[in-house]
C-alpha cells in the first residue's frame, strides 16, 4: 500500500514480477533517489530498484547477495552509491557498513575515521525542515529560498556513533577500508 502526499490518494504499489511474498522479509528504502525493495530470504538478499516511480516494468534487480559471500544478516539496507556509482554502501544489522562492488560482486568492510563504533547509519535529505536551522535560511510558504531562488535538497550522509552523537558531512564523505 502506498500514499501520495501530493494528491492524498492511496494506491497499491506493484512489486517486481519475480517476487512472491511467501517466506520473504521485505523492506522499502531509497537509493540514489529511486524507490528500492530489499527482499531477504534465509539463503540470500535481493535488492530491487524502481527506476521510474509507479512503472512496474522499471523494477531492476540491482544486487543479489548469497550468504556464503557474507554472514547472514537480519537487516540489510542500501544507503548510497559511491561517487562513480560502481559500489553501494550497505547497512548491515544497524551496526556495520560494507561496500558492495556491483561489477565484481564483492563485499569490503568499511570503517569511518574517528568513529570507534558505527550504529544506526542513515542517509538524510535536507528538506524544508532541516535537522539544523542555518541562520541564512528563510522558509516562506512552501518554498525554501536563498537569494530569491528556490533551493534544491542536498544529500547529507549522517553516521551515528555508539553514544548517540552524530557526524554529518557532504556527499564526498571519506570512508576508510
Amino acid at each position: 500500500m502506498a500514499f501520495s502526499v501530493e494528491n492524498e490518494n492511496h494506491y497499491e504499489l506493484v512489486l517486481p514480477p519475480e517476487i512472491s511474498n511467501k517466506g520473504v522479509n521485505m523492506r522499502l528504502a531509497v537509493l540514489g533517489g529511486c524507490l528500492c525493495l530489499v527482499c531477504a530470504r534465509k539463503s540470500r538478499v535481493n535488492i530491487w530498484v524502481m527506476k521510474e516511480y509507479g512503472v512496474e516494468e522499471s523494477w531492476t534487480k540491482l544486487i543479489t547477495i548469497g550468504f556464503p559471500l557474507t554472514e547472514p544478516v537480519d537487516i540489510l539496507k542500501p544507503l548510497v552509491y559511491s561517487k562513480n556509482s560502481e559500489k553501494v554502501l550497505l547497512n548491515c544489522d544497524e551496526k556495520r557498513l560494507v561496500w558492495y562492488d556491483l561489477r565484481r560482486k564483492t563485499i569490503t568492510n568499511v570503517s569511518v575515521s574517528g568513529l570507534p563504533f558505527v550504529s544506526y547509519p542513515e542517509v538524510c535529505v535536507e528538506t524544508l525542515f532541516p535537522l539544523v536551522a542555518w541562520p541564512w535560511r528563510k522558509v516562506t510558504g512552501s518554498r525554501n529560498k536563498r537569494n530569491g531562488r528556490e533551493r534544491k535538497p542536498r544529500r547529507i550522509e549522517m553516521i551515528s556513533c555508539q553514544r548517540g552523537s552524530s557526524w554529518c558531512c557532504e556527499q564526498g564523505m571519506k570512508l576508510d577500508k
